[in-house]
């Protein structure tokens, strides 16, 4: 797993606690683990969500950008709170870890 920040910013921008579109996540996810599908594309505000068979890939879409000029050599953007990957299962977890965790916060 890299990334780590990437994946916390895409649970509190993306799904924030919409349990519906979490549980809609888990059952593609089933899908994807039964190859009764190969992969999925979320694209939302602030992140893409890739899954398939391989993992999960969360990818800023700040990262989209052209500057349309090249940059200074030796200038790095810094993009570390932007990609993040881990195992399909690794994401199932989580998700499940998320879904507690914002059930807690609504009693």
């Amino acid at each position: 797993s890299a990334g780590h920040e990437a994946i916390g910013h895409f649970l509190c921008s993306e799904l924030k606690t919409d349990l519906t579109k979490c549980e809609s996540l888990l059952d593609i996810i089933a899908r994807i683990e039964k190859k009764q599908l190969f992969n999925h594309h979320y694209i939302g505000k602030h992140f893409k969500l890739n899954l398939n068979d391989d993992g999960a890939e969360i990818i800023g879409t700040a990262l989209d950008f052209d500057a349309g000029e090249e940059l200074p050599e030796g200038t790095e953007l810094y993009d570390q709170e932007q990609e993040a990957e881990c195992g399909l299962f690794d994401f199932k977890m989580l998700l499940l870890d998320w879904i507690n965790y914002i059930s807690d916060l609504g009693e």
